[in-house]
């Protein structure tokens, strides 16, 4: 049994075979009676395979929301890692401009003429 079905509705779906089992004993008998119940037990069996795929349906929707959301994290992720680089290279940038406005003979020790 898939694990989407509940012991209520278990239980209210064999109460129903059952009493439809019964109704085809009083109505039917030989090979009608025969057809009557290979038609009810497939009916049962398509009931169980339906909540079968239902279940597994849900569960495949739900790993797929959970991979969207894993991507969705690690695209962020990613984009955090990007700025992050852009943010290093807008310093060191900086760090080069801001070198290349002193002077190179700015720096006294090197142009010191009584060093």
């Amino acid at each position: 049994m898939p694990e989407n079905i509940t012991a209520a509705e278990l239980c209210q779906k064999q109460d129903e075979f059952f009493r439809t089992a019964n109704q085809y004993l009083i109505r039917y008998d030989g090979q009608q009676l025969t057809n009557a119940f290979y038609s009810l037990n497939q009916d049962y069996m398509n009931y169980v395979l339906a909540k079968k795929e239902q279940y597994y349906k849900e569960k495949q929707a739900e790993a797929e929301q959970a991979m969207l959301e894993m991507q969705a994290q690690q695209q962020y992720i990613n984009e955090q890692l990007i700025q992050q680089q852009r943010m290093q290279n807008y310093i060191r940038m900086q760090r080069i401009q801001n070198l290349g406005n002193h002077a190179y003979y700015s720096n006294p020790l090197m142009y010191d003429p009584f060093w």
